[in-house]
């Protein structure tokens, strides 16, 4: 199973900028930052269940062996990443965090230690922003036929 953050830290640092945000601006609103902190949490849990579902994953392994053989590359979203080395060779990269710039990114690179990619040690760039990679599972090429339609 590959493993999600539930974002906890995250609904936190929300909560604080908005009530930064609305204390610089003179207007106290505890009650909607409450809300609106509830509200963040349960779209950030919603949204992780929802990603466990659909993405499908094989078994979890240590490294990708062949890293110069990586043939192409898609983001599925901001922490999932499929790198492909043949028709038959891919893996599902979860990263540590979610990678804003991953979507869109035009420059892709991933760090290898002789020639192999590490879960835990090796990280992705995407248009310049490191970010690291916390799982790496194998796919069968139905499994990336399916997360290439999410």
């Amino acid at each position: 199973m590959v493993p999600y953050l539930t974002g906890s830290g995250s609904v936190q640092e929300l909560s604080n900028n908005i009530e930064l945000t609305l204390k610089q601006a003179g207007t106290s609103m505890k009650l909607s930052t409450r809300w609106l902190s509830l509200t963040a949490a349960a779209i950030l849990t919603l949204s992780s269940l929802v990603a466990q579902a659909m993405i499908p994953a094989g078994p979890p392994v240590k490294k990708i062996p062949f890293a110069k053989d990586i043939r192409s590359w898609q983001a599925i979203d901001e922490r999932h990443v499929v790198v492909s080395l043949s028709p038959t060779k891919n893996y599902l990269l979860t990263l540590r965090r979610q990678c804003p710039s991953l979507t869109y990114a035009s420059n892709f690179g991933v760090s290898a230690s002789n020639n192999n990619i590490y879960a835990g040690f090796d990280y992705i760039t995407a248009d310049g922003r490191k970010c690291g990679i916390a799982a790496i599972n194998k796919i069968t090429k139905e499994q990336t036929k399916a997360l290439s339609t999410l």
